[in-house]
């Protein structure tokens, strides 16, 4: 079942996060805050449940475009708990945000994957299930 994340899926949530590879774990209490922040608008954190058990998740991020009509939809991280991977999860919450981005009026979609080698199975996904390398992004920490 994909549903919208509540409170008490904080522990899971932190497990899925601490599993993305290269990013430091955050405390319940800090994800709790971030969390919150999701219920602005039209962001969104979906998670998959089976039999009681957060098995991933993705969350989304709307932003309004100045340079064509319509809004952007960015997907901030998206993970799926390694035993449950190659069962159709990624595919199903991917579709859920896809669903869900169009029925608010999203024009495009995004989604950054770092360019490291742990993450070539990311990047074949996305670009299985229509998404296509066109951009570079440049950033820096502040």
């Amino acid at each position: 079942m994909i549903r919208t994340a509540q409170p008490h899926d904080l522990s899971a949530l932190s497990e899925l996060l601490t599993a993305l590879v290269g990013y430091p774990p955050k405390s319940e209490v800090s994800l709790l805050g971030i969390m919150q922040e999701y219920t602005v608008g039209n962001n969104r954190i979906l998670v998959y449940e089976d039999e009681g058990r957060v098995l991933g998740f993705v969350s989304l991020a709307t932003l309004p475009m100045l340079h064509i009509a319509g809004h952007l939809a960015q997907i901030t991280a998206f993970c799926v708990s390694e035993e449950a991977r190659g069962q159709g999860i990624g595919q199903q919450l991917l579709q859920a945000v896809v669903d869900y981005s169009q029925s608010i009026g999203c024009k495009r979609m995004e989604v950054t994957s770092g360019d490291r080698p742990e993450r070539v199975a990311a990047h074949r996904f996305y670009e299985n299930n229509g998404f296509k390398y066109d951009s570079k992004r440049f950033s820096r920490w502040l």
